[in-house]
C-alpha cells in the first residue's frame, strides 16, 4: 500500500493512495499537529492539533472513523490506549480521556491547571500527566489520584513524562535539561541526569526498558543505557534546530528524531548511524512524529498543520510526487474561512460555502495521478 495523510493548515484532512484518487477530505479548521498515534495494528491514525480538535483516520481508506473531538482548549498532546478504544488528550486546561468511537468526554482529570502531556502506562492502567513543576499519576479507571506528585524544582516546568514498560519507573523531563527517573511504588527519585543544554521536549523508554530516548530544545537527543541506578548517555544525535520529538521503534532497533529543521531523521539505535533522513522542509517546522507499530512507517505532523507519512527505511514520502504537487496548489489556492471572514467581510455561512466551491473545482480538475 502507498499512502499519504496530510492535513493542510485551511483545514483539509485527505487520506490518499498513490494507484487512486484522494477521498473526500474532512473539512476542519487548521492548526499545529501537537499529536500523531498509530492505532496498535497500525491501521489507524490518530491526529491532533492545537486547534482543540482530533480526529482518527482509517490509513487504508482514507476515511475519518468516529466521532471528530472537539474541545474547549488547545490541545498540547493526545494518545490513543493500548487498546485503542480511548483517547488521552491533555490541554490549556487540564486532561480528559474521550470515547474513541463517539467523541463523547469519558473522564476529567482534576488538574488545578492546564497539562503540558498526558501519556498512558503499558497497559493504559495508569496515566502521568505533567503541570507545572511537577507529575501526577492517575488511575485510568476511575480518575484517582494515585500518590503525591512527582516534584520537580520550584523554577522548573515538568515538559513531558514516560512510563517504562513494567510500570515500575517513570522517567520526567524538565526545562531546565535535567531527566529525572522515579521508582512508582516509593514516589522516589532513583536517577538524576543533566547532559541537554535545552529544556527537555519529550523522553521515551524503549520497549524493553533498558532505553530511554530524551529530546531537547538543544538541537540534540541522547540515548540513554539504564542500568545499575545510573544513566548512561550516547553521543548525540544531532539536527540544526530544536528536537520535539523522539521515540524508538518497536523492536529497538530504531530511533526517530524529529525536529523544527523540517527533518526526521532514523537511528540505528546501538550505533547511532543515520539510517534514513525524512525532508519535510516546505512543510514547515515539524512539532510530532511517530513510528507505526511495525516500524515500516514514520507519521510527521507539521506547525503549519500538515501530516506526511514516510517510509520509514529510505525516508520516501508514501505519496505520489504529482499529487503532493496538486495539493499544495489547493492549500495556496484555497482560502480559509476565518481569512474570508476578516479580510473579505464574508459571513460565516459565506465563507465556507465559498471554500467548498473552491475545493471542488479543484477536485474536479485534478489530473489523475500517475
Amino acid at each position: 500500500m502507498s499512502s499519504l495523510l496530510v492535513s493542510p493548515r485551511e483545514g483539509l484532512y485527505a487520506l490518499w493512495r498513490a494507484e487512486r484518487r484522494p477521498r473526500l477530505p474532512l473539512d476542519q479548521e487548521g492548526g499545529s499537529v501537537v499529536g500523531l498515534s498509530f492505532s496498535p495494528n497500525g491501521t489507524r491514525l490518530l491526529i491532533a492539533a492545537d486547534n482543540a480538535r482530533a480526529q482518527l483516520w482509517s490509513i487504508d481508506t482514507g476515511r475519518p472513523i468516529g466521532a471528530r473531538l472537539d474541545a474547549q482548549a488547545r490541545f498540547t498532546s493526545a494518545i490513543l490506549s493500548a487498546d485503542g478504544s480511548l483517547v488521552l488528550t491533555a490541554s490549556n486546561d487540564g486532561a480528559r480521556l474521550w470515547n474513541r468511537d463517539t467523541g463523547a468526554l469519558v473522564r476529567t482529570l482534576a488538574l488545578e491547571t492546564g497539562a503540558q502531556s498526558a501519556s498512558f502506562s503499558a497497559d493504559s492502567g495508569l496515566i502521568v500527566t505533567t503541570a507545572e513543576n511537577r507529575a501526577q499519576l492517575w488511575r485510568t479507571s476511575t480518575g484517582e489520584r494515585v500518590g503525591a506528585p512527582l516534584q520537580h524544582g520550584e523554577e522548573e516546568v515538568v515538559t513531558s513524562a514516560a512510563f517504562a514498560p513494567d510500570g515500575a519507573r517513570i522517567a520526567t523531563g524538565s526545562s531546565d535539561g535535567s531527566i529525572h527517573l522515579w521508582n512508582v511504588d516509593a514516589h522516589r527519585v532513583e536517577v538524576r541526569a543533566h547532559h541537554h543544554d535545552g529544556a527537555i521536549k519529550s523522553v521515551s523508554f524503549s520497549s524493553r526498558g533498558g532505553w530511554l530516548v530524551s529530546a531537547s530544545a538543544d538541537g540534540t537527543a541522547l540515548i540513554w543505557e539504564l542500568n545499575a541506578g545510573a544513566a548512561i548517555p550516547s553521543v548525540p544525535l544531532r539536527h540544526s534546530g530544536e528536537v520535539v520529538a523522539a521515540a524508538f521503534s518497536r523492536d529497538d532497533a530504531r530511533v526517530l528524531t524529529a525536529s523544527f529543521d523540517g527533518t526526521a531523521l532514523v537511528w540505528d539505535a546501538a550505533s547511532g548511524e543515520l539510517v534514513a533522513e525524512i525532508a519535510a522542509e516546505d512543510s514547515g517546522r515539524i512539532s510530532s512524529a511517530a513510528f507505526s507499530p511495525d516500524g515500516e512507517l514514520v507519521a510527521t505532523g507539521t506547525e503549519s498543520g500538515e501530516v506526511h507519512l514516510w517510509d520509514a527505511q529510505t525516508g520516501q514520502s508514501r505519496m505520489d510526487a504529482m499529487w503532493l504537487r496538486y495539493l499544495r496548489a489547493c492549500v495556496r489556492g484555497c482560502l480559509p474561512v476565518a481569512y474570508r471572514v476578516e479580510r473579505f467581510g464574508a459571513t460565516e455561512e459565506e465563507a465556507r460555502e465559498g471554500l467548498a466551491r473552491c475545493q471542488e473545482r479543484l477536485r474536479a480538475t485534478a489530473p489523475e495521478p500517475s
